[in-house]
């Protein structure tokens, strides 16, 4: 518990770790930015599956909790005669009670939900004007189920409500998205958690990671190249429109959009098909296939020595924000030890 509470009371400064490891690595000579490998990783959260609840489950257990809590204290007035001040008591009311942790749960359940009933809203909009300068008239849409339909099994924990369920090799865990930027002597420059269930929006969050990290670390060099897996691929990551974005080698998905045949026919080519041929050509090249292979070696083994090396499989606090500086004390330590290993061999 001294140790606990060491962590959450310096929980910024254990953060700045990563930052200052970063200076200490540049100084002896360790940070070389030219090019730049990303990758995800999925950590348990300090929960467990097994503690998530639909909305349904979690307001009849509230209610429940409250009404027990309500008829304790009428008799807690009754054998002392007096009038209660209102509110919850102290152990209902600290944000560390099983109450608390409910209330925020159902909390993201219900963003969760008015988050897609206002994206189906919104993209019925969009269609219904498209019609109307058309002249046609308005018409009723269905959700997609992906992101706009209503879910009411949507789960969530009521351990960690920040966390969420998610799916990575081998089955699930109830945890978070761990992201990291490393050279290619598996210095760790930027890194951060996420809530996403996959990496394909983290791109551009890292690179401002990486931005923001080198900064306040005085590094002034940027990257000129960043490789990437499958997962990161999308139109809006390779299409130019990131600003002060390196060169990518980011191979291309399987679920990359393509022209399909149309009814009558003709050939209906993708709009982003010319970003599908142009990473492909690039990716078959031999820098392209030099840089797959530097993947593999350099961010892949960084979160094997992490995950198996050090057991970092499964963060100790709970929170988004915890963990978030949980992961980069980790990351920081990492650099640190790759500095010792560094100097120890020079020596």
């Amino acid at each position: 518990m001294t140790i606990a509470r060491f962590r959450q009371r310096h929980e910024l400064a254990l953060a700045e770790v990563l930052v200052d490891s970063l200076r200490l690595c540049a100084a002896a000579g360790l940070v070389e930015l030219g090019t730049v490998m990303l990758d995800g990783t999925k950590i348990e959260a300090n929960a467990t599956k097994a503690a998530s609840r639909t909305l349904a489950d979690i307001e009849a257990e509230v209610a429940r909790m409250l009404a027990d809590a309500d008829a304790a204290d009428h008799a807690d007035d009754d054998r002392e005669g007096r009038d209660r001040d209102g509110g919850l008591g102290p152990k209902l009311a600290d944000p560390r009670s099983r109450l608390a942790r409910l209330q925020a749960a159902r909390a993201r359940l219900e963003a969760d939900a008015a988050e897609r009933a206002a994206r189906f809203a919104e993209r019925s909009r969009q269609l219904n004007e498209a019609r109307a300068a058309k002249g046609l008239e308005a018409r009723s849409f269905r959700p997609r189920p992906r992101n706009e339909a209503p879910q009411p099994d949507a789960k969530a924990n009521v351990t960690d409500p920040d966390s969420r369920f998610l799916r990575r090799q081998g089955g699930t865990c109830q945890g978070y998205n761990a992201q990291i930027i490393c050279t290619a002597d598996q210095v760790i420059v930027a890194a951060e958690v996420t809530q996403a269930i996959n990496d394909v929006t983290q791109l551009e969050p890292m690179l401002d990671a990486l931005t923001a990290t080198t900064t306040n670390a005085g590094i002034r060099r940027k990257p000129r190249t960043l490789v990437a897996d499958a997962g990161y691929w999308r139109a809006e990551n390779v299409d130019g429109s990131i600003p002060n974005a390196p060169e990518l080698f980011i191979p291309v998905a399987k679920h990359a959009r393509r022209g399909k045949p149309r009814q009558d026919g003709n050939e209906s080519g993708s709009k982003t098909e010319h970003l599908v041929v142009a990473m492909n050509k690039r990716m078959a090249t031999a820098r392209g296939k030099d840089m797959a292979r530097l993947r593999r070696v350099t961010v892949e083994p960084t979160f094997g020595q992490i995950k198996d090396a050090r057991n970092a499989r499964r963060f100790m606090r709970r929170g988004l924000d915890a963990c978030a500086s949980e992961w980069k004390l980790i990351c920081g330590t990492h650099n640190l030890l790759k500095l010792w290993r560094y100097q120890h061999a020079s020596a």
